[in-house]
């Protein structure tokens, strides 16, 4: 008999900061018109290694860490974040 754990873990929902999150990242692509692939490619240029599909992911799931928040704003030389929406 096999020794493997079979946890299953169910996607925990989104928080109203997580969808905040994801909509301000989201908000700042889309007025830059950014794809992931040029995300992608800036991100490259400072030294920080994340391809299209996984910022796809980390942005969409919208629970990133302050550290990506700082790499995306250099990337994107945003000097300040303002909210485009009023959810926040």
């Amino acid at each position: 008999m096999s020794n493997i754990n079979h946890k299953s873990e169910a996607p925990r929902p989104k928080t109203d900061w997580e969808r905040k999150a994801r909509a301000l990242v989201r908000s700042e692509m889309v007025v830059r018109d950014i794809s992931y692939e040029e995300l992608s490619r800036r991100l490259r240029l400072i030294g920080v290694e994340e391809t299209p599909s996984n910022l796809r992911t980390k942005i969409n799931r919208g629970a990133f860490k302050a550290a990506f928040l700082l790499q995306f704003m250099r990337a994107l030389d945003i000097k300040a974040l303002e909210p485009r929406y009023d959810g926040l």
